[in-house]
Parts: C-alpha cells; sequence; structure tokens
C-alpha cells in the first residue's frame, strides 16, 4: 500500500509539470497572457468566478517580492486579502506585472480584467461567462481530452488540493476557502481526477493525511488542473 500511494504522488507531481506550469511557461502571452493572470488569481485566491468579476484595479498591491491582493467577499461584506509570490516553475508575478499596465491603458472603469485581443485590453469588462469559460481554453491549448469538461469551478479546486497536498490541514483549508462545513470543503478535493483516483482504487480506508504526509516527504505539491468528473 505505501508504494501505491508513492505511485500516486509521482503521477501528482507529473500532472503539475504537464497541466498547469506548462501552459504559464508555454502559452504564447500574446494570446493567453489574460488566461494566466487568472489563473494565477484563481490558484493562489481560491478565486470563484464572481470574485474575479468584481476584482478592481486598486485591489492589486505590488510589494516588490509580493503582491497583496485585497477581495471585497460581496456575499459576507468582509475582505479577503492574499498574497501572490514567486514560484520555481514560473514567474507568477512577472506575469502579473506585465498584465497590469496593459489594463490600465485599455481601462475606461477600474475593472481589473478587461476583454484581451492582440496584446491590448479594450474598455470591455471580461465577463462571468468568460471566466467561467477560461479552463476549458487552458485545457483545449494543452490538447487534454473532454476540454469541455473543466469548469470554472476548476480554479477553487485547483487551489483547495494544493494546499491540502502542501501539508495543510481541515482548519486551514475551511479557513482558505471560507467553508464552514468539513463536507463542503471535501467536496473541492473529491471533485479532483487524482482524489477521486486515489478513494476508488483503494482498497484500504483512505486517509488524506497519508498522501499529503508522502508527497512532502517527496518534495511536492499538486498543480493540476483539476477536471470535474
Amino acid at each position: 500500500m505505501l508504494a501505491y500511494f508513492q505511485d500516486m504522488v509521482q503521477f501528482v507531481k507529473n500532472r503539475k509539470s504537464r497541466d498547469d506550469v506548462k501552459f504559464l511557461k508555454s502559452a504564447p502571452d500574446e494570446e493567453h497572457l489574460l488566461h494566466k493572470v487568472i489563473l494565477i488569481m484563481g490558484y493562489f485566491g481560491d478565486c470563484r468566478g464572481q470574485k474575479l468579476l468584481n476584482m478592481k484595479i486598486y485591489h492589486i498591491k505590488d510589494r516588490d517580492s509580493v503582491m497583496v491582493v485585497d477581495i471585497p467577499e460581496s456575499k459576507k461584506d468582509i475582505c479577503k486579502k492574499f498574497t501572490i509570490v514567486e514560484e520555481n516553475e514560473f514567474s507568477a508575478l512577472g506575469l502579473v506585472r506585465k498584465y497590469l499596465p496593459i489594463c490600465l491603458c485599455g481601462s475606461g472603469s477600474e475593472r481589473y480584467f478587461l476583454t484581451y485581443r492582440e496584446k491590448s485590453c479594450t474598455v470591455q469588462p471580461v465577463g462571468k461567462n468568460t471566466f467561467g469559460k477560461m479552463p476549458s481554453k487552458i485545457a483545449n491549448f494543452l490538447g487534454l481530452p473532454d476540454p469541455e469538461a473543466f469548469t470554472g469551478h476548476c480554479l477553487r479546486r485547483t487551489s483547495a488540493t494544493a494546499l491540502v497536498n502542501a501539508g495543510a490541514n481541515m482548519t486551514t483549508l475551511k479557513r482558505h476557502g471560507r467553508w464552514r462545513s468539513s463536507t463542503v470543503a471535501e467536496g473541492y478535493l473529491a471533485d479532483s481526477m487524482e482524489y477521486v483516483h486515489l478513494v476508488k482504487t483503494s482498497s484500504e480506508p483512505f486517509l488524506l493525511s497519508q498522501v499529503r504526509e508522502l508527497d512532502l516527504n517527496n518534495g511536492g505539491c499538486v498543480w493540476c488542473l483539476a477536471r470535474k468528473i
């Protein structure tokens, strides 16, 4: 059983290099810069489409080695803060900084995400449906099977799965996603391909802590474009 979990951890780490990181590194910025920034915001901030829709330019504050993003929570009338830092595999800060001046040039409003075409932004803000279709476009670029199955919820599932496999416990996960119910929080993990595969194929009761511990021992964390199945 230990060998099985080690094999599965390696499978998850391989998906990290194949999917999201591959897209962030290989997709041309001329066409996909907006998609990259949305992916980064969704990953670091556990952002659903409505949060991205409400994001304003003044919510992003550049602090040199880190970016602080302050997003109002419309449902609870409170603010959520998260940070964006550099990753070993790609330049998260570099991509966000590259997009910001383009956004400012095209902005006729305070909205952060504007329609992006031919290296420039128009005055038209990105709509909710566009956010929902973005994971499908990424999957299509990567040549993944059934790209239509990748929905807007992928951003939150990816963020939640990565956090847990980096060593977070349930309390931290619930705080990250602002979920009150453990069942709801676990649902975002159960929707990922890796989590479902582990649960369905294991002949023994599945413990998240086992995979989390093994993953940390192997020096990695999950970064996957988690598909809803």
